[in-house]
This record gives structure tokens, C-alpha cells and sequence, in this order.
């Protein structure tokens, strides 16, 4: 159509239908999908539990729960935000570490499952970035009561009772220990007073022992039978 006008022909030499090399021609084209970029992935930092006890157990294992709280930052970080569970064993010294991400509340407890007696303390707040977490618990029972029996002539078994407002909370017999002992140990046993006898007749029963039981990991009593009831050879232990 450009070469219809006879000026357009006179100027640039050219009539209709003659062909002219362009060359190589190259194009871009672009086009706006969206305005803004989408960032799904948190920034994760270790975070590590250590389980607290008032008295740590020598050995044992406990369990903790970890609860999202949802984001502290304004706009909220990328997710997902996640709670988990929380083991604990002795062996590792009572801690665990966790990758959480940053940004976030979050709420922790946690106990000694083994041995039993401990209570997990009100729920630990926190927000991360953070390095460390302590998660404190309780004892709250005494774990283990040995008692010792012996007799007039030295150590030597018997039946005990553990009592409580008259009633028998635990009973057993007293066996022999590697050092030559007799003892047996209570377990688990709640704070409070309690009265302790032995009994292995024909000797005449201990005298009743009251003892004040108080949290703690370990106690150990004796409790002394006397000679028997009657005149003749004592039987063996």
C-alpha cells in the first residue's frame, strides 16, 4: 500500500512485489501475573528443652507437650506453626532440641514419667527466636521407702506394714540383701504420717514407728523385733 503512492516509488527505488531483506528480528515479550511474591517457608532456629525437676531422679525418662500460641510478629511470619511431643531421658541429661520457626508464641510442659511421683509445673510461655527452654516439675512423693529388719540377734526378715490412719497402705516381707540385710522397699508413697511395724512370730513384734513422710527420692528406716514370746531355742530366720 506504501508503494501505491508514486512518490513513495520514486523515492525509495522500489515498486510492488519487489522483496527486501529485514534480517533477523528478535522480540520480548512480558506480561504482569502479580504483584506480589509468595514466601511459604518459615526461618527455623534449634531450640533446646531441658526438663527441670526440684530433685532429679538418678535415672529415668520423662515427656513434655509443646503447643503453638500463634505469631507474635505484625504481619504474622510464614508457616506452618506446629506443637510437638517432647521426650526426655536421664542418659541426655534431661534436654532435646527442636528446629521451630521464628515468629511465633508458644506454650511447654512437661514431667518425669519414670520414676513416678513428679507433677509438671504450669505451662512455660515463650516466644522464638529463643536458644534455650527450661520446663520445670515437681516431686512430689517419696519414690522409695526401704525399711531394714533385725532381730535379737542380728538382721533377720519379717513381715511389714505400712499404715496410715490405721489402715495398711503397703506390706511385704523383708528378704536378704547382698551386704546380709534384710529390707523391702515402698514405693510411690504420698506425703504425710505414717506408722511402721514388723511382725515374725514367736518374736515379739517391733514397737510401732510414726515417721513423717516428706517429697524427697529416698528414705531408709530400721525397726527392731524383739526376743521371742517363750522359753525355748528361736527358730531360724
Amino acid at each position: 500500500r506504501w508503494l501505491t503512492d508514486e512518490t513513495n516509488r520514486q523515492s525509495s527505488g522500489f515498486k510492488q512485489n519487489d522483496v527486501m531483506a529485514w534480517g533477523d528480528i528478535y522480540s520480548l515479550v512480558a506480561a504482569e501475573s502479580t504483584r506480589a511474591a509468595v514466601r511459604n517457608e518459615p526461618i527455623m532456629q534449634d531450640v533446646t528443652f531441658t526438663l527441670s525437676p526440684n530433685v532429679a531422679p538418678a535415672s529415668g525418662f520423662g515427656s513434655g507437650t509443646l503447643v503453638a500460641d500463634g505469631p507474635w510478629t505484625t504481619p504474622p511470619p510464614p508457616g506452618p506453626q506446629n506443637g510437638a511431643a517432647l521426650n526426655f531421658n536421664s542418659s541426655s541429661n534431661w534436654t532435646t532440641t527442636l528446629s521451630l520457626p521464628k515468629g511465633y508464641k508458644w506454650k511447654v510442659s512437661g514431667t518425669v514419667m519414670s520414676p513416678l511421683g513428679y507433677e509438671a509445673a504450669p505451662q512455660t510461655l515463650f516466644q522464638t527466636p529463643i536458644g534455650s527452654v527450661s520446663i520445670p516439675c515437681t516431686l512430689t512423693k517419696l519414690i522409695e521407702l526401704k525399711v531394714k529388719t533385725t532381730g535379737p540377734n542380728g538382721p533377720m526378715s519379717a513381715m511389714v506394714k505400712l499404715m496410715k490412719n490405721g489402715a495398711v497402705v503397703q506390706s511385704g516381707g523383708t528378704a536378704m540383701q547382698p551386704d546380709g540385710s534384710y529390707s523391702i522397699t515402698f514405693n510411690t508413697i504420698d506425703p504425710g504420717a505414717y506408722v511402721l511395724k514388723a511382725t515374725n512370730p514367736p518374736y515379739t513384734d517391733s514397737p510401732d514407728v510414726t515417721i513423717n513422710v516428706v517429697a524427697g527420692l529416698t528414705r531408709t528406716e530400721t525397726l527392731a523385733l524383739g526376743p521371742p514370746d517363750f522359753i525355748g531355742p528361736p527358730p531360724p530366720p
